[in-house]
């Protein structure tokens, strides 16, 4: 490893997020100080150093960082970069990695990058080589290290289903509803089989099945296998059987609300009376660690949107109407994809998305 890049812990920046920060310092000019320990090697700001040699340019505001040994100098550099870098779940997988061979350990590892400890232990799952004998803890102590496995937790386990046999997520069947299943499925459910034929409904009264307030609004596997590429998710909190987006999941006999949650969660909650009540739980678990990715009607005339979804840390607005899985129609309302990260308190950066992809 070159001398400059010795403290590079996080993942390299994107061609675009490179070419973004090239084009503002050609700009502006650099303005966050480049970081350097007292022997010339870059703490913070390597990126910044090659836009600028990049350039031409050969003078860059530089602090200097004394006094700190090998392993305060690894901490310093990644809490500079930690909160401001949303990185995939690869590139987490990666600096984490890195960090278990520096000796840390997954509880350490977890506060730092804003993350929990479950979060941390998965990461590290199936990385070889990356475990070491001893760890050092948060306080400086060192420990025997802990094989990379998720903790028992002392609550009632989450439902899962089975590795054998289980579909992968392009090959779950529709669940059955009591309706006829969509006949404009994308591509890879065209051979799910289809559920028997709608009963009549007393009364004719078609309603609920174009209102918002319905419970069962099952999220189409083609928009939820795209955010599950950028996020990796570990536990579906709202589910059923017939419909859980996750191996891990809550059914209502679980009862979600009542559930601490951890790693990276997938929500769909009912969109009824009880969708503030999800969406405050999505919050609370957001300040203890979780990351939750809330996918809820586009209402932003509640008070539930108001006092909840304005703290995420983005918003992003569907382009269109979602299909969901089941229906015949694409839905009545709008919806949006409401991302919860830890650390962050609103307002929300907006962005938006395709129902379609």
């Amino acid at each position: 490893m070159q001398a400059e890049q010795k403290y590079q812990i996080m993942p390299p920046l994107s061609t675009e997020e490179y070419e973004a920060l090239k084009a503002d310092i050609a700009l502006r000019g650099v303005q966050v100080p480049v970081e350097y320990d007292e022997d010339g090697n870059i703490l913070d700001g390597y990126h910044r150093v090659q836009v600028c040699k990049e350039l031409g340019i050969k003078d860059w505001p530089r602090v200097v960082r004394s006094g700190l040994d090998e392993e305060g100098k690894i901490e310093h550099a990644l809490s500079l970069n930690a909160l401001r870098r949303h990185l995939t779940r690869e590139q987490r997988r990666d600096v984490v990695a890195r960090l278990r061979q520096q000796g840390w350990s997954l509880r350490r590892i977890a506060g730092r990058l804003g993350i929990s400890h479950m979060q941390a232990s998965r990461d590290a799952e199936g990385v070889t080589n990356v475990t070491p004998a001893t760890v050092t803890g948060s306080d400086g102590k060192e420990y025997p290290a802990a094989r990379a496995e998720a903790p028992e937790a002392a609550r009632p386990a989450p439902s899962q289903v089975s590795n054998a046999g289980a579909p992968r997520h392009d090959e779950q069947p529709a669940p059955t509803k009591d309706w006829v299943a969509d006949v404009q499925a994308p591509a890879e459910h065209q051979d799910s089989p289809l559920p028997a034929a709608a009963p009549s409904v007393p009364g004719g009264n078609m309603a609920v099945h174009y209102s918002s307030e319905r419970m069962d609004w099952a999220t189409p596997w083609g928009f939820f296998n795209r955010l599950d590429a950028e996020f990796g998710f570990d536990l579906d909190v709202c589910a059923l059987p017939t419909s859980a987006k996750c191996k891990h999941f809550f059914t209502p006999e679980d009862d979600g609300l009542a559930q601490p949650w951890e790693g990276v969660c997938w929500m769909n909650p009912p969109y009824g009376n009880q969708i503030g009540d999800w969406m405050r739980k999505a919050y609370e678990e957001s300040r203890r660690g979780a990351t939750v990715v809330c996918l809820v009607p586009s209402r932003t005339d509640t008070n539930w949107w108001h006092e909840w979804a304005m703290k995420a840390d983005e918003i992003r607005l569907v382009r269109g109407r979602l299909t969901f899985e089941g229906a015949e129609t694409s839905a009545p309302f709008p919806s949006a994809v409401v991302v919860l990260r830890p650390g962050t308190d609103g307002p929300p950066r907006l962005s938006g998305v395709r129902a379609d992809g």
